[in-house]
């Protein structure tokens, strides 16, 4: 116990809303709390409702039972008050009176007949103060108490209650209570019922004592401090316990209908003037008019259930003890082993993916587990095979600058060699020139020729010397040639064979494209895991978005790897087009310069017989002339075939300059390749693979 409240204290002080164990925590602990004190406070309301319920259906009976009873001693004095109408002797004397008085004096005999009747009603009703009878005008006739007679006492014609009886004619009006009295001082409060005599031409007023009413009242049972008490329409008390307080403004209030007419009868709880609430019962006199009201102290009939409040307190206080208990416990379960493997994902996210939870319970946390350890080992795995690839690519992509670079020696030296073919085919252009110039002076000297034959001969030797040496540079030029036509057919198989390479890499590509496709599968898994475990699993989604942005890299770097593969491929394409025209034209070259070299050695042969036949010289002028048309004929056609092969070394020279730009843009690419090749090396370096992975990496 001592454990959980230690660990309780360490929680309070951290961010409750970071820490699912808090949360779990607070939310059974407020949940047991509420629980408890709803039932609790249910319970105490429902038997407040019910205490209040039963209270007042027993008074509204008791205040039915009692209007009832009050109803019937109304009645006997409407039935009295009516009797002076219906008693014949009692009306003749009545009749009697108003008759033959005057203003200064009343009949004796009919004042005397009236009054011994009346007295008799007095003296034998404990209830009766007295009975007075007026005239229309409001004098008094008569008036008998048990003080005795009284004549021409006070006036009662400006009275309320006297002009209310003359509007009811026949009807009796109940006069609301009066402290000292009605028509005359009282020491005791007094009401009263009036009625106007419409045959006898009188108004007679029967004054009742306060104790008619307390007398029907004493013997009603109220708990604690309840009381009893009665209100006229208007809410004022018409009788109270303490006599001081009749004719003021009662705390009740009566409630009303739907039309507006107060209620006859019912039940409501208001607060008095103290303060305090109050369960008021209230009946309606069907006589009267009055309401007879009882009132209820709420806190004296729900005191019991004060009892409910104090266990629901203790049950409470019991329930949180509990409750912090069961929390921490839940916490220690729950909270524990999401904090240590969330521990793990944060070490997971900085690169180690060496790191694995220790398997523990089989239930959802477990699981989770479980599945931490298969998405690290799933990722160590990928790690790894990505580390392989990245090193095959920068072997490939060191091989095929090894190859560009061979490539750009190559057209270096085949534009070297097309520069050398050019200037031979300049050197023997020149000596077509000349030997045109040779011809030319021949046909100019023919008539000189017998004079000249000793020059004929030195320079029959020098067009010997001149063939011989034309015949060496052509011989030279086929050999070059033939080295140039190697050289370019040799460039054409490296080509093919960078163009398989090209293919190695575009499907190591492809390869890698598919891991990646794969990698962002395998996250958005992740991602869909972390989202199940909620907040827990917020480390997870770290990393499984940090694997999508890695996977979302290497696809960015692979695509631009199989762009410029596919440049690479463009250009190879472009190079062996060009190579494949080139290579005819090596071979017109070649049988150009065949040619070349034959009719060299025709000119040679010629001058082979002009130096055997020099002696026939004269006598052969005109077979000299033809073969002076030969021989130029023979010079134009030389200088014809050098130019031919001066443009096809130039056309060389051009496609070997574009063919060592290419070997210096593969160059490039290679080298491009091997940068991209050691970043992907360099990412995967973040992760910490296991031991036995970490050196199949290597």
């Amino acid at each position: 116990m001592k454990r959980f409240l230690k660990n309780g204290i360490a929680l309070s002080k951290l961010n409750p809303a970071r820490k699912v164990g808090i949360k779990l925590f607070l939310f059974f602990f407020v949940f047991v709390l509420l629980m408890v004190a709803v039932v609790g406070v249910s319970s105490y309301v429902k038997s407040k409702e019910i205490v209040k319920e039963e209270v007042s259906q027993a008074s509204q009976g008791t205040i039915v039972q009692t209007r009832a009873r009050l109803d019937m001693l109304f009645k006997q004095y409407d039935d009295l008050a009516t009797s002076f109408m219906a008693d014949r002797e009692l009306s003749l004397a009545i009749i009697g009176i108003v008759l033959n008085s005057t203003d200064q004096e009343v009949d004796p005999e009919s004042l005397t007949a009236y009054e011994d009747q009346i007295k008799h009603m007095v003296y034998t009703d404990d209830n009766l103060v007295g009975i007075t009878l007026f005239d229309l005008n409001g004098g008094t006739l008569s008036k008998i108490s048990k003080a005795g007679t009284v004549k021409n006492i006070e006036q009662a014609g400006d009275k309320v209650w006297f002009k209310e009886a003359l509007e009811r004619e026949e009807q009796v009006y109940w006069i609301d209570m009066s402290r000292t009295g009605i028509h005359d001082p009282s020491t005791t409060p007094t009401f009263g019922v009036i009625k106007y005599l419409v045959e006898q031409r009188a108004v007679v007023l029967l004054e009742l004592n306060i104790k008619a009413i307390q007398s029907q009242l004493d013997d009603l049972e109220v708990g604690g401090s309840g009381q009893f008490m009665i209100l006229s329409v208007q809410e004022e008390l018409q009788y109270h316990s303490d006599y001081e307080l009749i004719g003021s403004k009662s705390f009740v209030h009566i409630p009303a209908d739907d039309s507006g007419a107060p209620l006859l009868s019912g039940s409501e709880e208001v607060v008095d003037e103290q303060g305090q609430s109050q369960l008021v019962v209230f009946s309606r006199s069907e006589h009267t008019g009055w309401y007879v009201v009882g009132s209820f102290p709420v806190d004296d009939l729900v005191k019991n259930t004060k009892q409910i409040r104090d266990f629901t307190i203790g049950a409470l206080a019991i329930s949180a003890l509990v409750a912090i208990a069961l929390s921490l416990v839940i916490v220690r379960m729950i909270a524990s082993p999401l904090i240590q493997l969330r521990n793990l994902m944060n070490e997971g996210a900085t690169g180690n993916l060496a790191v694995r939870i220790r398997p523990g319970s089989q239930d959802e946390i477990g699981q989770l587990g479980e599945s931490f350890n298969q998405m690290m080992e799933q990722l160590d795995q990928l790690v790894r095979q990505t580390h392989n690839t990245a090193r095959q690519v920068f072997d490939t992509s060191t091989s095929l600058s090894d190859a560009s670079k061979s490539i750009a020696l190559s057209a270096k030296e085949v534009s070297t060699a097309t520069e050398e073919i050019a200037g031979g085919a300049a050197t023997l252009a020149a000596e077509a020139e000349r030997g045109s110039g040779a011809t030319a002076a021949i046909g100019e000297q023919m008539g000189e020729v017998i004079e000249l034959n000793a020059q004929m001969g030195k320079i029959a030797d020098e067009v010997q010397r001149a063939s011989d040496t034309g015949t060496a540079s052509m011989k030279e030029l086929i050999a070059r040639t033939m080295a140039t036509e190697e050289i370019t057919r040799s460039m054409v198989e490296k080509i093919e064979q960078l163009k398989t390479s090209t293919l190695s890499i575009r499907s190591i590509l492809d390869v890698l494209e598919s891991m990646t496709k794969q990698t962002n599968i395998l996250s958005l898994n992740a991602t869909i895991e972390a989202a199940r475990a909620g907040a827990a699993g917020k480390g997870f989604m770290v990393v499984a978005d940090e694997i999508r942005k890695l996977a979302d890299q290497s696809k960015q770097n692979i695509e631009v790897v199989g762009q410029i593969t596919h440049s690479i491929q463009s250009e190879i394409e472009e190079t062996v087009g060009v190579l494949s025209k080139a290579a005819p034209l090596f071979r017109e070259q070649l049988n150009s310069v065949h040619d070349t070299e034959a009719t060299f050695g025709d000119v040679k042969k010629h001058m082979n017989e002009f130096a055997d036949k020099l002696d026939e010289t004269i006598r052969s002028v005109h077979e000299l002339h033809l073969c002076e048309r030969m021989l130029t004929e023979a010079m134009g056609n030389v200088g014809a075939v050098s130019e031919q092969a001066s443009a096809a070394s130039q056309e060389v020279a051009s496609l070997a300059s574009q063919q060592q730009h290419a070997g210096a843009g593969l160059v490039e690419i290679s080298d491009h390749l091997s940068e991209l090749s050691l970043s992907l090396k360099e990412a995967l370096n973040r992760f910490t693979l296991n031991k036995s992975d970490s050196e199949a990496v290597e």
